[in-house]
This record gives structure tokens, C-alpha cells and sequence, in this order.
């Protein structure tokens, strides 16, 4: 099989040719396990073939179902772990992980992906993450930057994370629960 760009709309074409493939099935052995392991453990991957459509399935005990029937939070997490998995050592960019996702579910994400950037060796040189998520906004192990389109430059300006600048975009301030932010 030769080298395909990975990407939403060729996911499950790419991962079951990856499956298929001798060379680079190690490759899916670790997508697999790292989507059945804590705190993941979702079930094991398989597929189906029908009228032309390959499907991701995923078993766990003596359940199976497609991929597609168990929401989307799921496949941007199998998508996720196979880019990771696929792509080490590169730039992992991530568009608004909140999407679909628990606040709990975008905690242990956040902190997969860190633990892959800080490990030895690193897996991950940098994780870029796009969000409207406070979750990443009064955090000190990551840096918040502001980007802003300048219409009539037609170029955007990358600046300093301030309350100001989130009042405006937001259309207002934001209002923080009694106690603070649950991430459990």
C-alpha cells in the first residue's frame, strides 16, 4: 500500500488499509491498543465490508456496532489516536477538541496529549489546540495566544490571551460558577 495523506473524509479507507497492510500493520496493533487502553478502553477495532462501504467496527464484549453509531466524540478519538500514532514526532493541530466532547472527556485528552509532548522520547513536539474551552485559558503548563483577523489587511495578529479581547469575541464577560470550573 503506498503512503496516503491522512484525513477526515479518507479515515476509514486509510485505517483499513493499514490494517491490511504487512508492512505498517504494527502501526494499527498500536492505534488499537492505545483506543482499548485506560482511559480509553472502548473495545477492539475491526470492519465490515458491505456494497462497496468498508465500516470501522468496534467489539466490546458481545457487543458490535459501527463506528458511526456510537457519536462523534468517538471517531475524533480514534482519529485523533491514529494521527498521534502515525504522525510521531510532528505538530499535532487540534480544532476546538471541545467539539462533542465532556468537559471530563477534554481533561483526559488535553492530558494524553501533553503526557505525549513531555515524554522521553517525545511523541509529540508540539500539540496547537484552537478552542473557546475556559479549560485551557488560567492553566500554567500552556500558553494562550489571541488571534485576531484584520479584515481590511486581510492577515490575522497573533497576540497576548486577555479578558478583554475574550469580553469582545464573546459578547461579554464570562461567568464563572460558585467554587469554580468542574473538570472532573
Amino acid at each position: 500500500m503506498t503512503d496516503v495523506e491522512l484525513s477526515p473524509k479518507n479515515f476509514k479507507q486509510w485505517l483499513f488499509g493499514l490494517y491490511l497492510d504487512k508492512e505498517r500493520y504494527s502501526k494499527f496493533e498500536e492505534v488499537q491498543k492505545l483506543f482499548n487502553a485506560k482511559p480509553f478502553e472502548f473495545g477492539e477495532l475491526g470492519f465490515s465490508h458491505d456494497k462497496g462501504q468498508t465500516e470501522i467496527m468496534v467489539k466490546k464484549g458481545a457487543v458490535r456496532l459501527p463506528i458511526s453509531r456510537m457519536g462523534s466524540g468517538l471517531q475524533q478519538i480514534l482519529f485523533l489516536i491514529a494521527t498521534v500514532v502515525v504522525y510521531k514526532n510532528k505538530l499535532l493541530g487540534i480544532e476546538e477538541l471541545e467539539i462533542n466532547l465532556s468537559p471530563k472527556a477534554q481533561k483526559e485528552i488535553f492530558e494524553i496529549l501533553k503526557k505525549y509532548v513531555n515524554s522521553s522520547p517525545n511523541v509529540l513536539d508540539q500539540v496547537i489546540i484552537t478552542s473557546h474551552s475556559d479549560y485551557f485559558e488560567d492553566r500554567e503548563d500552556v500558553k494562550c495566544f489571541a488571534v485576531e483577523l484584520n479584515q481590511q489587511e486581510s492577515s490575522s495578529k497573533i497576540g497576548p490571551w486577555e479578558e478583554k479581547k475574550r469580553e469582545r469575541h464573546f459578547m461579554g464577560k464570562r461567568v464563572v460558577p460558585t467554587g469554580g470550573w468542574e473538570w472532573d
